[in-house]
């Protein structure tokens, strides 16, 4: 049974660091991308288990054994990724981890990484702050809802750049846009990675959460792993059940060179591990069945609240342009012809309407805004209750 839970009061980023991010405590917070149910009940009963055992000490190989053996049973019956090893799966504290060993190791100082923008925020941040070339392809928007990758523009870019791209980093399903992507995409994103020698990271935090009508397909399924060895894909349990503040995340890749690799530099520095909880949390939620009924109620609850969403932004505000998100609980809603777009303006507009969205400008994208749906319904009623009255009062 999926439960809410208030979470002021609880040293929650979303709700209780609104004054800090945003300058103001009193608004409703739909920006950070976790939500507000409560984690199945098999999590907390793992948890529990071990709290009340009262030693916390260190624990052998085992259990991250038991850790990866539920990840590849995980992968293998939800999205039919074949004959994976234990010895194929790398863990870390959280996917950005993953990601920041990859660039230190595999893309050098002078040379470049590729994204598709928009795109997470923090993917910017880290590429940033480790001093390497960010090379953005910006995805195709048709106007209306749907995105695509411009293909011939990435290998225009790729050719153009005076600096080399190293890594191509693709998000699978997208955040922030919701895209998920077909099968002809992935093959080319292959080809093209294959022409120019490029490692191919794909990020699949958000692959659970997918909606009826799409299909996620993992770069791991064999019909692309076979064609190409320089693969790598991240991933999390966080998203989908929400437990991000478990700190429990994995990366697997075929290519014994490319872990030998991470695994060295790992040792170096001594990263790449998760704690005790956050193995127990992964293995209660990939190998419980009560965590996968959960799964598929919470999903069916999100759908409704996109729908809600949708259907909402389309008959009250329908000069705006949005995307109807195939996967995630966030919505990426284009507000360029309100307000000239201006981000600043749109910042003032929301806060004074009571509401803490995501900025389109963090994800490269001015003038849009993420909202974050995974909350109760009164709460998401009552914020398009806000919106839409700030908008008739600014008429």
């Amino acid at each position: 049974m999926l439960k809410f839970a208030k979470r002021q009061g609880t040293k929650s980023l979303k709700y209780d660091a609104l004054g800090e991010r945003f300058g103001r405590e009193s608004l409703l917070p739909l920006w950070v991308a976790d939500m507000d149910c409560c984690a199945p009940e098999t999590v907390r009963q793992a948890i529990q288990q071990r709290v009340d055992h009262g030693i916390y000490g260190y624990s052998d190989r085992r259990l991250a054994d038991n850790s990866k053996a539920a990840i590849c049973s995980w992968l293998e019956t939800r999205h039919e990724v074949q004959d994976l090893q234990l010895q194929d799966c790398r863990m870390y504290a959280g996917v950005m981890e993953a990601l920041a060993v990859c660039i230190e190791v595999l893309c050098p100082k002078t040379e470049a990484v590729i994204l598709n923008s928009p795109a997470y925020n923090c993917f910017y941040t880290a590429l940033e702050a480790s001093g390497r070339k960010i090379l953005e392809n910006y995805l195709a928007h048709d106007g209306k809802e749907n995105y695509s990758i411009d293909l011939g523009l990435l290998e225009q870019q790729i050719l153009d750049s005076p600096i080399k791209p190293r890594i191509l980093l693709f998000c699978s399903p997208h955040n922030p846009v919701g895209k998920v992507w077909k099968e002809r995409d992935i093959y080319e994103l292959i080809r093209i990675c294959q022409k120019y020698d490029l490692y191919l990271i794909s990020d699949e935090i958000h692959s659970d959460l997918v909606y009826p009508g799409h299909k996620h397909l993992s770069i791991l399924r064999q019909e692309f792993a076979n064609l190409y060895d320089k693969i790598i894909m991240i991933s999390a349990p966080s998203k989908t059940f929400n437990i991000p503040g478990l700190r429990s995340a994995y990366l697997i890749s075929k290519n014994k060179t490319i872990l030998q690799q991470l695994g060295k530099f790992c040792e170096q520095f001594q990263i790449g591990d998760i704690s005790l909880s956050g193995h127990l949390a992964l293995e209660a939620c990939y190998s419980q069945e009560q965590s996968k009924v959960w799964l598929e109620e919470l999903k069916q609850y999100l759908k409704q609240n996109r729908d809600l969403l949708h259907d909402y932004l389309k008959e009250r505000f329908p000069e705006l342009k949005h995307c109807k998100p195939e996967a995630t609980y966030l919505y990426w809603v284009n507000c360029r012809s309100f307000l000239q777009g201006n981000p600043a303006a749109l910042r003032k507009f929301f806060m004074d309407a009571g509401l803490a969205l995501g900025w389109g400008e963090l994800y490269h994208g001015n003038g849009w805004v993420r909202i974050n749906f995974g909350c109760e319904r009164a709460l998401l009623e009552e914020a398009l209750d806000k919106w839409n009255q700030a908008y008739l009062n600014l008429r």
